[in-house]
């Protein structure tokens, strides 16, 4: 390791220990505990929360102008830095506009390792280097250097890519979709495959912005944000009751009582089920996830973004905290493509900064917190009214694979792979309706798409 990476290195530990060590920017108990317990009890209701949202702006792969190729670029670069499958390498990525160059800003869900900043900076320093080169054949070369590093993740990456289109594909998506006992292992089958193929097409991405912006590359640096640790939200089962949740998250006279007679009927419908379950999910370890570590970074240090485009990148799309968070944060930042499922590990970012007071961050904390709130508020009065259907298990990356079938031409499946969340968060509740399955079946009903008696 060179003196500047040591350098570097252990000003990175430096700042993780001080992150560690300080106390977070607080916001009022009342408003915490509002968002813990409707977050908690939508997250019981149901994990995935509707249709997956594109990136703001985005009109596809073939029809992309100056301003979301760069974007494309932000997201497949953090991409290829994420290699492993989980949570903890989830990667996000920005780009600071400076008189000295641009900067490459790095963060990770839990700190940014020193082997991808060192990766990092070779794929940067290869795709400043290919004017003159064939454009396959820096396609090809970058794709050897990503594969390589990504071996841990992913082999035999141009074969799957190629087996995209073969009749296997065409098979899996069949057996993936036909509503029988193994649909879902077929399904798994098929995404993780497309997965593999997706380096193919980052390359792609890569090489084709580094074409047309040359200059981006011109002088650059690589900076990383150091991670939080993880704060352990804790709430004692006993003092989960529906009742009194109710009354704290709905905070007219009218919705408390009608949702607390709504939510005393879904207990009751499934067999005492929800209230098992809240009560198994009330302590949790939460962590900031990537891309709010720099949306928070640049907000408060007052970072110019690259062409004035406020977008963060990730190499997973957001979840529905952080989609929420980033829609209320007033430093209206482009909005990421979200899986939009929730993970009860979220926490929003909490760290304390030299320039700006203690009391400046925690408001605007409390302020976003309170938007969020209102949102997940009104997510829960559609599900407990039954305005809105229960959601299938789905997974958290997009496979971005499509298929034709007998000759007709069908639109990728939205199945997403890879979940964040690691097996010390798996959740008990991922099924909350599965008590009705012990009813006869002339007695079941989808409890959660329905309000009414």
């Amino acid at each position: 390791m060179s003196v500047q990476s040591c350098e570097t290195q252990n000003e990175l530990a430096d700042e993780t220990f001080q992150l560690a060590a300080s106390n977070p920017a607080d916001i009022t108990s009342t408003v915490e505990r509002q968002f813990y317990e409707s977050q908690l009890l939508l997250y019981v209701l149901g994990q995935v929360r509707g249709e997956r949202r594109n990136r703001q702006n985005y009109h596809g792969e073939l029809d992309q102008d100056d301003a979301e190729l760069r974007r494309s670029f932000v997201d497949q670069l953090a991409y290829i830095c994420d290699f492993k499958t989980g949570g903890t390498t989830v990667t996000a990525l920005a780009l600071q506009k400076t008189y000295q160059g641009i900067i490459f800003w790095l963060a990770a869900n839990e700190t940014v390792k020193p082997k991808v900043r060192d990766f990092l900076r070779e794929v940067l320093g290869l795709l400043r280097d290919i004017e003159g080169s064939s454009k396959k054949a820096a396609e090809t070369k970058l794709l050897a250097l990503v594969v390589n590093f990504n071996k841990e993740r992913t082999e035999l990456v141009k074969e799957c890519f190629e087996a995209r289109r073969s009749p296997v594909f065409e098979t899996l998506a069949q057996l993936g979709t036909n509503g029988k006992v193994h649909c879902d292992f077929f399904s798994n089958i098929r995404h993780l495959l497309g997965r593999m193929g997706e380096h193919v097409r980052s390359t792609k991405t890569l090489v084709s912005t580094a074409l047309r912006f040359p200059r981006i590359l011109d002088e650059f640096q690589i900076r990383v944000h150091a991670s939080p640790p993880f704060r352990c939200y804790f709430q004692s089962s006993d003092s989960i009751g529906l009742e009194d949740m109710a009354s704290r998250i709905f905070t007219k006279e009218i919705e408390v009582k009608h949702y607390q007679e709504a939510i005393d009927k879904l207990q009751r419908v499934s067999n005492g089920a929800l209230l098992d379950l809240l009560q198994q999910e009330c302590h949790f370890k939460t962590r900031i996830h990537a891309e709010l570590l720099l949306v928070d970074l640049f907000y408060w240090s007052k970072f110019d973004f690259l062409e004035d485009d406020p977008y963060v990148g990730c190499s997973k799309p957001a979840c529905f905290s952080c989609y929420h968070y980033i829609l209320a944060h007033p430093g209206n930042f482009v909005l990421p493509a979200s899986h939009y499922k929730i993970y009860l590990s979220w926490r929003s970012p909490d760290i304390l900064r030299d320039e700006v007071s203690p009391s400046t961050i925690s408001r605007v904390r409390e302020k976003i917190t309170v938007k969020m709130n209102s949102s997940i508020r009104a997510e829960l009065a559609r599900q407990i009214d039954g305005k809105c259907s229960r959601n299938p298990a789905r997974h958290d990356s997009i496979t971005g694979t499509s298929t034709s079938i007998q000759g007709e031409v069908m639109d990728p499946l939205t199945n997403d792979c890879e979940d964040e969340s690691d097996s010390e968060y798996a959740s008990a509740g991922k099924d909350l309706a599965s008590p009705e399955e012990s009813q006869p079946q002339h007695q079941r009903n989808d409890i959660w798409a329905t309000g009414k008696s």
